[in-house]
């Protein structure tokens, strides 16, 4: 099995242990590099909901635990790693053993509410550098020396994207290397942000919650003051719609689907392949908005005709349009996620009552109710 890189924080409530605990990594591992890290004390507490996501239930405890001064990050290599099955916080994982087992023992030894963190598998490395010091692990190797020269480097930032995107290639150079999502439709003209029909960018995602931390997404009143999210990038105000594979958007089968087969652009973003990209455009079109814009029949023509997709021609009708997407629903078994059928195997009660717990213990009482009040008044001006 090839090496592992992975990263041990000691925060500052257990840098008092710091030279032992560094001596026994050395003895399991290679040292590759020592970080002195700091955030700024106003930020610290949003720096560890965004780094830990929704596996921190009380940021504001961790941050009692943890303490808001200096930490270190050792970066070390498992030249022979051992995968397999662990308990963990968001259950049961496959993970490098050699370092889980190593976490627990120093958390043993320490003591308290775990002022140590690890990263398990390959996956959390990745999130976790990327998050503090904005490169990932195959950027980062090429820095790294063989073996650690003894010198600690002092590094003064919050996490990548505290303050903003400095542009869509940073905002999307995170995301690859923290999470699974793609970018659903109107990219075409990204890296810049240039179409003023579509404004929004269109995220699909399987992970609910901490997408929402790693973008440091903020909530704005739009004109018709209906709650929005949007990020900063390039010093403007970008909404971000966020969708996720068990939301009624898309059919749940048909969103997982699109997330397995999804391509990374040449432009460095990932996007839906060829298929699912005109599919979904097109149920974008007829089952979200209820009808299809001049704009969107000639580039469904367009990209049908590239596909070789039967019926397709200049004279296309968006009644053909229809019948052309009930065929791939049913040739697919994806259904519609208004049809009777779906809606009573897929429980919405249920998802929007998942959906209000959350938002309460993550946000509190009063912005569950401004969230709710945000969704009536959408829902009333959509009815309308």
């Amino acid at each position: 099995m090839d090496s592992m890189i992975h990263i041990f924080i000691i925060w500052e409530n257990a840098l008092a242990w710091y030279e032992g605990l560094l001596y026994d990594i050395e003895k399991k591992f290679t040292v590759k590099a020592v970080y002195d890290v700091s955030w700024s004390p106003q930020y610290f507490t949003n720096n560890l909901k965004r780094f830990y996501g929704d596996t921190l239930p009380k940021p504001f405890k961790k941050t009692e635990n943890c303490g808001t001064g200096n930490f270190l990050v050792i970066i070390c290599e498992d030249i022979h790693p051992k995968i397999g099955l662990r308990k963990t916080s968001i259950g049961k994982q496959y993970v490098n053993t050699n370092v889980y087992d190593c976490k627990i023992s120093f958390r043993r030894r320490i003591g308290g509410d775990y002022p140590i963190h690890a990263s398990i598998n390959k996956k959390e490395t990745d999130h976790d550098l990327t998050l503090i010091f904005g490169k990932n692990v195959q950027d980062f190797i090429k820095i790294w020396p063989e073996h650690w020269n003894g010198k600690i480097i002092s590094f003064a930032k919050d996490l990548v994207g505290h303050n903003g995107w400095r542009d869509l290639n940073q905002l999307f150079y995170v995301l690859n290397s923290t999470t699974n999502y793609l970018v659903l439709r109107n990219f075409e003209d990204f890296p810049e942000i240039k179409n003023e029909c579509h404004k929004d960018i269109d995220i699909l995602t399987d992970d609910r919650w901490q997408i929402l931390h790693i973008l440091n997404m903020q909530l704005i009143d739009d004109e018709k003051g209906i709650k929005r999210s949007y990020v900063l990038i390039e010093n403007k105000k970008i909404s971000l719609d966020i969708k996720y594979v068990r939301d009624g958007y898309y059919d749940e089968k048909w969103s997982k689907k699109m997330l397995e087969k999804k391509i990374l652009s040449k432009k460095g973003f990932y996007l839906p392949d060829e298929e699912d990209y005109f599919y979904s455009l097109l149920y974008h079109a007829l089952i979200h908005k209820k009808t299809i814009s001049n704009e969107y029949l000639s580039r469904l023509i367009r990209m049908g005709k590239k596909l070789s997709i039967e019926g397709i021609s200049d004279k296309t009708t968006s009644f053909e349009l229809e019948k052309i997407l009930k065929k791939f629903l049913k040739k697919k078994n994806y259904k519609n996620t208004n049809s009777f059928s779906y809606k009573s195997t897929h429980n919405e009660l249920n998802r929007m009552m998942n959906v209000a717990i959350h938002a309460w213990k993550e946000e509190g009482f009063t912005y569950l109710l401004r969230a709710i009040k945000s969704k009536i008044k959408k829902m009333i001006i959509d009815k309308k």
